[in-house]
């Protein structure tokens, strides 16, 4: 299967960082089986990264990498497939949810590690 990065300006070196990124996740996927998608996404420690996290999450479930579904319990879960179908996942996502999904779902570390900011190429 293959993956196109979102073809972000070149200036800004995203290129291959972005492709890194997303293998980075689908080898967490695999890693992990199903997993909430608040942890999944979320970064303690930078509200920015975690919405650029699931930024990067809607190009896997574009591509047909990863689904979503709730559990018996309502717990929203994403898990890795093959390319068996593909789905748009949209929904609101502020500071106040981000906060609020670090409390209700007790996350105490981040799963998709932290970036350091990006420098312009030149």
């Amino acid at each position: 299967m293959s993956i196109e990065p979102t073809g972000m300006p070149d200036v800004f070196c995203l290129g291959h960082r972005e492709m890194d990124i997303i293998v980075n996740m689908i080898n967490i996927l695999e890693n992990s089986g199903p997993v909430n998608i608040f942890r999944f996404i979320i970064n303690l420690s930078h509200f920015g990264q975690s919405v650029e996290n699931l930024y990067y999450l809607s190009s896997l479930f574009h591509n047909g990498i990863c689904a979503f579904e709730l559990t018996e319990d309502r717990e929203p879960v994403i898990y890795r497939i093959d390319g068996v179908s593909q789905w748009e996942l949209v929904f609101e996502f502020d500071m106040g949810t981000w906060r609020r999904a670090i409390s209700v779902f007790d996350i105490q570390e981040s799963m998709i590690p932290h970036r350091e900011p990006l420098t312009m190429c030149h």
